[in-house]
């Protein structure tokens, strides 16, 4: 069991002299451009993947269509 020992009354705290301003740098509000917001959802590749998996699968939801159109 450890006991800790009580700091007396009259002994003056030590703070950091820089603390103040750490701490206030944390509440600051970003800066974000109107560029550096889009440039995080501008795409790097073009959407050819995306499309050629939209046109199998519409291929595919024909096919079936036209597999079980007639009884």
């Amino acid at each position: 069991m450890k006991f800790e020992k009580k700091r007396a009354e009259n002994t003056p705290v030590q703070t950091n002299p820089g603390g103040d301003e750490r701490i206030s740098s944390l509440f600051q509000p970003d800066v974000l451009l109107a560029e550096q917001y889009i440039e995080n959802f501008r795409r790097k590749t073009p959407l050819e993947p995306e499309k050629a998996l939209l046109l199998a699968v519409l291929e595919d939801g024909v096919r079936c269509f036209q597999d079980n159109i007639l009884p």
